[in-house]
């Protein structure tokens, strides 16, 4: 069993898996306190830009101009890829992944992003599906009677700092508020 967990946040250029990229990412790495112990934090400019939806930019507010100047998105999945190597378990178990989503859409967009890139194999020694969890359904397990299980709601209930839709920012939030629910719930 790996003692390290993965908590990721992801801004995409649209919800479609194959057809939209991930533009910016944010990542941290949990000890077995479920302390913060290292971040990484990476852009990427899209594969292309057909698919870039203003509703997107809206919500991260990065801009085709700004993404058009980010590093390659095999890049960033390489970069992620030396970042995390260091925690993965010597005999290759998965990392428990954490986001703040039901369907595990960070997990998704990171899944095929390492597929596009024929790199899927290497993913699946770092990550898989069955360790995912996500905070909403433990926030919805620990904290039954709240009105919402936004990351917003949940990060002004444990008086974290959030500036949301910010990768980096929104995973750090949702280390935290991890770290809530296990330790306090």
């Amino acid at each position: 069993m790996n003692k390290y967990k993965l908590v990721v946040d992801t801004e995409t250029t649209g919800l479609k898996t194959f057809t939209h990229d991930i533009i910016a990412i944010g990542a941290i790495i949990l000890d077995e306190k479920n302390e913060i112990i290292d971040s990484f934090k990476d852009n990427a400019q899209p594969q292309s830009f057909d698919q870039w939806t203003e509703s997107a930019e809206a919500i991260h507010k990065i801009s085709k101009f700004d993404a058009a100047r980010f590093k390659t998105q095999k890049e960033m999945v390489i970069d992620m890829m030396k970042w995390i190597k260091p925690y993965k378990h010597e005999n290759n178990y998965p990392m428990e992944f954490i986001s703040h989503s039901n369907g595990a859409f960070d997990f998704r967009f990171l899944e095929a992003a390492y597929t596009k890139l024929d790199l899927y194999f290497s993913f699946t020694k770092i990550l898989s599906r069955e360790k995912h969890t996500s905070t909403i359904q433990l926030a919805k397990e620990k904290i039954p009677s709240m009105e919402n299980y936004k990351l917003s709601t949940l990060a002004n209930y444990f008086s974290i700092e959030l500036n949301h839709h910010e990768a980096m920012s929104d995973a750090i939030a949702c280390a935290k508020i991890y770290k809530n629910l296990k330790d306090n719930f």
